[in-house]
C-alpha cells in the first residue's frame, strides 16, 4: 500500500472511530470541528477544496469504505446545482445553532457534533448507494463554502491540447466532466481538487 493510500484508509478509519465511540467517549467528538476549520482554513489558504479531496477525513470513509456499495452514477442536474447546496446549508447551520440555543449544558457540545457527523455520514452513505460515494460531498454544508470561497487563479486548468478522450471524466469522483473545461480552469463547484483528473490526462494538459 503507497503512503499516499495508507495515509487515506487512516483518515478513514478516524471516521469510523468517530462514528463508533464518539458518543461515549466526547474528546474524539472535537475532531469534527477541527475538520471543518480545516477545510475553511485550507480554502482561504490554498484557494481551493484541496482538504476536500485529500485530507478530509469523511471524504476518505467515502471512498475507502462507502465507494464499495456505489453505484458510480453521474449526480441529477439540481444536486450539482448551487440552490440545493445553499438550502442544504442553511437548514444544518439553522438545526445547528437551534440546538445550541436550546442547550443548557455546554459540555452536551461534543455529543451535537457527533449526531451532526452521524446524520450527515448515514446522508452520504444512503446517496452513495443511489448516486456515487462522493454525492455528498457535492451539496456538504463545508464544502459549499470552501466552494464559495475559492479563487479561479488556484483552480486546475485543462489546456486547449485536451485530446478529448474522457479519462478525466471517467475517474472524476464527483462526475463534473473536467474534459468539458477545456482551455480554461475548472470552475465547477464540485471539484474537490482530488487530481485524479490530472493524473489520467494522456496528454498531460490538465495542470
Amino acid at each position: 500500500m503507497s503512503k499516499k493510500n495508507t495515509g487515506r484508509f487512516v483518515l478513514a478509519l478516524i471516521t469510523l472511530i468517530v462514528l463508533a465511540l464518539g458518543w461515549k467517549y466526547s474528546v474524539l467528538d472535537w475532531i469534527v470541528p477541527a475538520a471543518i476549520l480545516a477545510g475553511i482554513a485550507g480554502v482561504i489558504i490554498l484557494g481551493n477544496r484541496f482538504v476536500c479531496g485529500h485530507l478530509c477525513p469523511r471524504g476518505a470513509f467515502l471512498d475507502v469504505f462507502v465507494s464499495k456499495i456505489s453505484k458510480k452514477k453521474s449526480a441529477p442536474a439540481f444536486v450539482h446545482g448551487l440552490p440545493l447546496k445553499i438550502t442544504v446549508l442553511a437548514v444544518f447551520s439553522a438545526v445547528f445553532f437551534f440546538k445550541l440555543y436550546m442547550m443548557s449544558d455546554y459540555s452536551q457540545l461534543p455529543v451535537l457534533f457527533w449526531q451532526m457527523c452521524l446524520v450527515t455520514t448515514l446522508i452520504g452513505v444512503a446517496l452513495a448507494f443511489f448516486i456515487n460515494e462522493r454525492a455528498w460531498c457535492m451539496i456538504c454544508p463545508v464544502g459549499t463554502i470552501e466552494g464559495l470561497l475559492r479563487r479561479k487563479n488556484k483552480l486546475l486548468r485543462v489546456g486547449g491540447a485536451c485530446a478529448s478522450c474522457g479519462k478525466c471524466n471517467k475517474v472524476c469522483p464527483t462526475k463534473i466532466r473536467p474534459s468539458g473545461f477545456k482551455g480554461g480552469r475548472i470552475t465547477h463547484l464540485n471539484c474537490v481538487f482530488c487530481g485524479k483528473c490530472k493524473t489520467v490526462c494522456s496528454v498531460k494538459v490538465i495542470k
